[in-house]
């Protein structure tokens, strides 16, 4: 998408409408939505999420990726993301109920009595007695999660839970105890009745990109009787999943109110990540050898933001040697590229201070990594797995926590690792800490021998932990 796609989308997708074919309008904003995650920028993201509400306000996919949109916006509120949440949810199951897709009755419903808190928000538990060993199926639709899954499936007792997993992925060295299922979203709702899953484990969050929406259409069937969101979800899911997993970080306590979830906290934190074995040994930070210090940033180009922008302008003028390497799709977007550079020199930036480095293989990140004497996380739209490797390389990240759930991804695997330190309350703070931290070689230097041994010792190489948990969820 160049520069003037999206005025060009809007037109093919306008002309269609106007000639009397919506489903052909809607393909057009799809495909655009789809190339703007995954290869474009977050201006034309946001611009064609729009773009895509004021021309099909009533389709249920352009609605969800809308939904993704927001929570990734600056302005993002956890009470605004709720209400547009639940207007969507609302909305997409009227229609289904007029197409006869779709019941709101459990698929199930037995082995789950609800009830009303004085609050109002429904609570799950089990009736041991309907079944003494309940059924847990995951399902994965997004291929690098994983890394975040594999340890907890291995980890649960086979006794407590019988486990399924739906994916379509290659999945080596996954239990032979596990009942493993091809993720065909035409077939889940029969394939869960039909081994009487009691609960299922939502990985990809309320996002229509890369095959979750069929995901999505089938939990608003209704597939189990308890449906659980976790990883995927920047936000409430308005009431697609009756249970959210969380922790004291990504959803304090007191925000429950922005949940129509039970929301339902994992001690150690909800990240559980295996790291991988062939990485390269730590290196010494790169600024002990260098003339000055390297600024990283991961985050996918939809993250890159104006708020992020502007922290990063204002970390760059406090330290005038400073360089910054963007690594990802950004190397190849020349249009966001061209922005990202006019934004900086707008504020007396030179271009020879920033590189960009294309993303290849894993093995090529972790050699980049070596050459970043930090990462600056990409505020307020937090990154999540690409920072469990950097840190696993030794490089300190630094970032913020912001007012919803996806912001503070980073701030939950800091706090989990114990280095709160690097987690500042605002752009400011962010600004003053990572100053702080590059202006200080030899505690650069310090974190980064001791980081994969602190990693090694946290809560989040322990599948088992959260094996238990959710064990304990389901059977309480």
């Amino acid at each position: 998408m160049q520069a003037f796609g999206v005025d060009a989308i809007f037109g093919r997708a306008l002309a269609a409408l106007q000639a009397g074919q919506p489903q052909e309008a809607a393909l057009t904003l799809q495909d655009a939505l789809s190339d703007a995650v995954h290869n474009r920028g977050y201006g034309e993201l946001q611009q064609l999420a729009q773009m895509a509400a004021g021309l099909l306000p009533g389709d249920a996919w352009l609605g969800c990726a809308g939904l993704y949109a927001a929570a990734l916006a600056d302005h993002a509120q956890p009470a605004a993301l709720l209400a547009q949440a639940r207007a969507w949810l609302e909305s997409t199951r009227a229609s289904f109920v007029e197409s006869a897709q779709v019941t709101n009755e459990p698929v199930r419903a037995e082995p789950v009595e609800a009830f009303r808190q004085a609050q109002g928000e429904r609570v799950y538990r089990f009736n041991k007695s309907c079944n003494t060993k309940p059924k847990l199926a995951y399902l994965v639709s997004q291929p690098h999660h994983h890394q975040l899954l594999s340890a907890v499936i291995a980890a649960h007792d086979t006794s407590a839970v019988e486990v399924h997993v739906f994916a379509d992925q290659a999945w080596p060295g996954l239990p032979g105890h596990v009942k493993r299922h091809a993720l065909n979203a035409a077939n889940l709702a029969a394939t869960c009745q039909a081994n009487q899953i009691d609960v299922v484990v939502d990985t990809g969050g309320l996002q229509p990109f890369a095959g979750q929406y069929a995901v999505i259409e089938q939990l608003l069937r209704r597939i189990a009787p308890v449906q659980v969101g976790w990883l995927g979800c920047l936000a409430s899911s308005g009431g697609v999943f009756d249970v959210l997993l969380a922790d004291d970080v990504s959803v304090p306590p007191g925000a429950e109110a922005h949940f129509s979830e039970q929301v339902v906290r994992l001690a150690g934190g909800q990240w559980c990540w295996t790291p991988p074995s062939s990485a390269p040994a730590v290196t010494a930070a790169p600024c002990l050898t260098r003339g000055h210090v390297t600024v990283g940033v991961v985050g996918r180009s939809l993250r890159l933001g104006p708020q992020f922008l502007s922290t990063l302008t204002q970390v760059m003028a406090g330290e005038p040697t400073l360089r910054v390497c963007f690594i990802g799709k950004v190397c190849g977007d020349e249009a966001q590229r061209a922005n990202i550079v006019a934004m900086l020199a707008a504020r007396g930036v030179t271009t020879d201070r920033l590189s960009f480095a294309p993303w290849d293989t894993r093995e090529g990140y972790w050699h980049w990594l070596a050459t970043v004497d930090v990462v600056l996380d990409t505020c307020p739209a937090s990154g999540g797995l690409s920072l469990l490797d950097a840190l696993w390389m030794g490089v300190p990240v630094v970032t913020c926590v912001g007012a919803t759930m996806g912001s503070r991804q980073a701030a939950s695997v800091l706090t989990a690792m114990g280095i709160g330190q690097w987690i500042a309350k605002n752009s400011t703070d962010l600004t003053r800490l990572t100053l702080a931290l590059l202006q200080c070689k030899s505690e650069l230097h310090a974190s980064r021998l001791a980081m994969r041994g602190r990693f090694q010792q946290s809560p989040l190489l322990s599948g088992q932990r959260i094996a238990l948990q959710i064990e304990a969820m389901v059977r309480t």
